[in-house]
């Protein structure tokens, strides 16, 4: 299924911190507080954080309300050009977090071989399996 809107880089990092399993989230390049991976990430059957961690990891928002934002955690297949697989979704009240996927369009921190196609008003084409 091909899809287009914003995607933005959900970077998962490993901590050495014994008392924080779940490490740093940052979203394009902005840090965010771990709890919002405890709390706001439900991975699907299979994914969890250990699937995302240290390597390519994106968001793209699916729904955005006043109150209410939700988004695609998604991971390159490397199989093909803008192919994806589903991780799971970020559920988010609209806050900081909000902000953050309102404002995801940002092709210079995409990688080129991670989308089909990139249109300036409307986001990015990728193809998820």
């Amino acid at each position: 299924m091909h899809v287009q809107g914003p995607l933005c880089v959900l970077d998962l990092v490993v901590s050495n911190s014994v008392s924080d399993s779940y490490g740093t989230c940052k979203l394009n390049g902005t840090l965010v507080p771990p709890a919002i991976v405890k709390s706001e990430i439900s991975w699907d059957t299979g994914s969890d954080f250990d699937s995302a961690v240290n390597g390519q990891t994106y968001f793209m928002p699916i729904l955005s309300s006043t109150t209410e934002c939700q988004s695609l955690v998604l991971q390159p297949t490397g199989l093909a050009l803008g192919q994806f697989r589903r991780l799971g979704m970020i559920h988010s009240e609209c806050n900081a977090l909000g902000q953050l996927l309102n404002s995801a369009i940002q092709p210079r921190l995409v990688a080129e071989n991670s989308f089909l196609r990139f249109d300036s008003e409307k986001g990015f084409v990728i193809e998820i399996i």
